[in-house]
């Protein structure tokens, strides 16, 4: 029982007990709402954004923990706590928890101002800092027990994504599928990405790409499956990334061109495949489907001649052309390529001004937290629940690339009710030696 003392400090209560002795009780944090861990979400990836801006901006010799305390002349702590929170595969909210206070963060970047770190990077981050401060003051917080609501929301297992946004974009996949007259009740697509067997220089990349319960209205415009590219610039001398379909060979632009007959419905809708050198497009005519009956339709691609990224970062993605309630998107990658990146995932506006540097892109990135489920080697986890034949998908790619996939590391982003237009991105950052655990 606790006396008519009792009060508040910090994290602690002290009492007056029956004996008379005071008793410290410890209170824990209060969680944080799905609206309120979606806000911090945000500034948490645009800091984590700005501060792996600076850290590439610093001499390639002051990047560790050690060099950069030593160049900026803070403790070695900071450093370690920043580099840290910049690694591309920590969440907003995580990337909050293991920064700093706002006092050191500020010393980071005028002491990186003081060694000729651009102004551009300096402003931004010094803007997202002056945001950071609007946080603490809005929640009323200090840094340190907000990072405490944070780490007890998350160990709570708090929602990833409001309910209530989820209705909305349940709601907005309801009208843009009677606006545009059609549909997809799931998008599935798998891609494989591997070394070019006789250029270093270059990669290859196999997908199958499968609109399962298609519904189209005689209205509707002709359906593009999805624009494929290599994602990267090429060299205008290079030879350009060349497209072939895996399934029922034929010329570019020549009708069901790559189309999985045993993946898709019968009778087989009218597709037709175009595009200029290192780009294509897939088109389903809504005129040979029946907008009483729902169609899949499965294809599937391979690019050769895809720039390696180097040491920089290599990105796929899909942008969501048609509504679609659910949307499974796994990336295998050759293990060789696996060891030395460093995968990452997000949603984002659909833009033509989108970067190669995925941590250029955060002004465009869409609310709610995703997560990369690792399947590891091989297919033995290539199954899903929301198609039966997700594993045979994947088993088709590799059959057909004659690649194995023992070597190669599975990833899958699941989204539902992916917001019409926006671009679903995984990236791999090869910028940093920390492997994946593999």
């Amino acid at each position: 029982m606790i006396g008519p003392n009792f009060r508040t400090e910090g994290h602690w209560s002290t009492a007056a007990a029956l004996t008379g002795k005071p008793v410290r009780v410890r209170v824990s944090p209060s969680t944080l709402s799905a609206a309120q861990l979606a806000a911090i979400e945000g500034v948490g990836l645009r800091l984590r954004s700005e501060l792996a801006r600076l850290i590439r901006a610093l001499p390639s010799d002051s990047r560790s923990v050690r060099t950069m305390a030593s160049l900026l002349d803070v403790d070695r702590n900071t450093c370690q706590r920043v580099i840290s929170a910049t690694q591309p595969d920590v969440s907003g909210c995580e990337a909050f928890v293991r920064l700093p206070g706002l006092k050191p963060l500020r010393q980071i970047v005028a002491h990186a101002q003081k060694r000729g770190v651009g102004a551009d990077c300096i402003e931004s981050l010094t803007v997202a800092l002056d945001r950071l401060d609007s946080v603490l003051e809005e929640f009323n917080e200090s840094h340190v027990r907000l990072k405490a609501r944070i780490e007890a929301s998350l160990s709570a297992g708090a929602p990833a994504l409001n309910r209530g946004e989820l209705d909305i974009r349940r709601s907005l996949f309801e009208e843009h599928s009677r606006l545009l007259q059609r549909q997809i009740r799931i998008h599935s697509l798998i891609t494989a990405v591997g070394p070019h067997a006789d250029d270093p220089t270059k990669l290859e990349q196999a997908w199958v790409r499968a609109l399962l319960g298609l519904r189209m209205g005689k209205g509707a415009a002709p359906l593009p499956l999805g624009i494929a590219t290599t994602d990267r610039e090429h060299h205008p001398t290079a030879p350009a990334p060349t497209f072939d379909p895996l399934s029922r060979r034929a010329a570019p632009g020549a009708r069901n061109a790559g189309i999985v007959p045993a993946l898709s419905s019968t009778p087989l809708p009218t597709l037709t495949t175009r595009g200029p050198a290192g780009s294509q497009v897939s088109v389903i005519d809504p005129a040979t489907t029946d907008p009483e009956r729902e169609i899949d339709v499965t294809v599937a691609t391979r690019a050769s001649h895809v720039a390696h990224p180097g040491n920089e970062m290599y990105h796929t993605s899909a942008v969501m052309l048609t509504p679609t309630a659910r949307m499974i998107f796994d990336v295998y990658l050759h293990r060789s390529l696996a060891m030395s990146s460093v995968p990452a995932c997000g949603v984002f506006q659909y833009t033509m001004s989108f970067s190669s540097d995925m941590d250029e892109n955060w002004p465009f990135r869409l609310p709610g937290q995703y997560r990369l489920e690792l399947l590891g080697s091989g297919l033995q986890n290539a199954g899903s629940d929301a198609w039966d034949r997700h594993a045979d998908a994947a088993a088709h790619l590799f059959s057909q690339t004659g690649w194995s996939p023992e070597d190669y590391i599975g990833h899958r982003l699941q989204v539902e009710f992916p917001m019409w237009g926006s671009t679903i991105c995984q990236w791999f950052d090869f910028r940093t030696a920390t492997p994946q655990c593999v």
